[in-house]
């Protein structure tokens, strides 16, 4: 098994960043396509496996028609919101019953203007099967759900009404809030078994077949132990916080300050800053607990998915990826982010308190400082971006030992000697997306 690897730098990426962020502000986002195909090729040219690197072959002019027809029909989805809400919600409906079609012909373009060792990529998965997927399925499981609350609140309103003590309605109420959970949880691993098999086994690789056998017994259980993590870590969490406040402040005072606000909505502004540090707190463990049961989930999914994933079951992959290490890089990547920010809006404050609103002076000082944030957040966010690419693409191995070099070169010819027969036929470009 040998790694990929990614060879891009935070400060070469940052260069492409920035010159995109300029231009799309000065074509008032007409810019965006070209600027996207530019991000792409320089992640997919940096991304190696046995010294071969991957390529994008896609134009902005071909993503320019594509992004000018979402931009309209957003604009207008805008437009008929205002004038009537009814229209509004016919071009929704009419979006939703065309997503499946959307997702279809944005896989099979994004994996024909991708190539690995100068063999595309491609996919052929049917349309069928894309709104099964994507909205059939979807829309059944999310009426069972809704179905499954129905059947619990009407049954506990009933038991309260027959006069049964409040016990057992509790008691109903939770086992079937438990059900629920469960049944959710499965409804996603369903659905994830479903789109990873419906995505995978429609990938080509030139000729070569992608082929996968999943079940959703094992992508239920990475599911369902992430959520317990989350919620035990919440817990430990919430009990901990409690502690040290208890420290600091009297608990009594903050349930007497919940029922003076009750009563007085107006002294919520003047209890705001001493519960600032509480919904801080509560704010930053939700994200702490997300990212830990998320970082679980996805890595042990990952495996599981690439160890039973095989390209013309003659090359096998594998997913290192730790979960430790997923959760630390995100978090960093958040904190890092998010600092720069926080840091400038302080200072806003201060000049802003220091000038008064208005001031030439303040505003000055505040257009500067909100270019140095531009900057250095973006520096920042291309530093992160690289990081996580590295990272996954580390993590992702492939085995490169049995015949992998005549595998290749094998895909080159059938590549080269397809798209001869292809061009001759049609006499048309095979690398124009459609």
């Amino acid at each position: 098994m040998q790694a990929l690897s990614f060879d891009g730098k935070s400060l070469e990426y940052f260069r492409i960043w920035i010159v995109n962020i300029l231009l799309t502000i000065v074509t008032v986002g007409l810019y965006f396509p070209w600027a996207k195909v530019r991000t792409n090729r320089y992640f997919y040219a940096n991304s190696k496996l046995d010294a071969r690197n991957f390529e994008y072959h896609a134009t902005g002019k071909q993503l320019f028609f594509g992004y000018l027809i979402a931009m309209g029909l957003f604009v207008l989805y805008s437009i008929l919101q205002q004038i009537s809400p009814r229209l509004g919600l016919i071009l929704f409906v009419a979006f939703l019953l065309a997503l499946p079609w959307i997702i279809w012909r944005s896989m099979i373009f994004g994996l024909r203007m991708t190539s690995f060792s100068n063999v595309r990529f491609g996919f052929a998965g049917k349309l069928g099967r894309a709104y099964l997927n994507y909205l059939i399925m979807p829309i059944g499981l999310y009426v069972l759900f809704f179905l499954l609350i129905v059947i619990t609140v009407f049954a506990m309103k009933t038991m309260n009404g027959t006069g049964t003590p409040t016990g057992p309605a509790i008691i109903l109420g939770v086992i079937m809030g438990i059900v629920t959970l469960v049944y959710s949880i499965l409804a996603f691993a369903y659905l994830k078994k479903r789109n990873t098999t419906y995505q995978l086994s429609g990938t080509r690789y030139g000729q070569g077949l992608f082929q996968t056998g999943l079940k959703v017994g094992p992508l239920f259980k990475y599911t369902i132990l992430g959520v317990l993590f989350g919620l035990i870590g919440f817990i430990l969490f919430s009990v901990v916080a409690a502690l040290i406040l208890s420290a600091f402040t009297d608990l009594g005072s903050l349930g007497s300050m919940t029922k003076i606000a009750k009563e007085n909505p107006e002294m919520i502004k003047t209890m705001l800053p001493m519960l600032m540090p509480v919904i801080a707190a509560l704010y930053l463990g939700l994200i702490l607990v997300f990212v830990l049961a998320g970082s679980y989930v996805t890595s042990r999914q990952r495996r599981y998915i690439y160890d039973n994933t095989t390209l013309d079951g003659k090359i096998s992959f594998a997913s290192t990826l730790k979960a430790r290490s997923l959760a630390w890089v995100s978090l960093t990547n958040l904190i890092a982010i998010v600092l720069p920010l926080i840091a400038a809006g302080i200072l806003f404050g201060i000049i802003q308190a220091a000038y008064g609103p208005g001031n030439t002076m303040a505003i000055i000082l505040s257009a500067g400082l909100g270019l140095v944030t531009v900057f250095v957040a973006g520096l920042v966010f291309c530093w992160a971006k690289v990081r996580m690419a590295r990272l996954m693409l580390t993590g992702t191995h492939v085995n490169t030992q049995v015949g992998f070099d005549q595998y290749v070169t094998e895909k080159q010819s059938q590549e080269s000697s397809l798209g001869d027969q292809i061009g001759d036929a049609f006499n048309v470009d095979i690398g124009i997306g459609v």
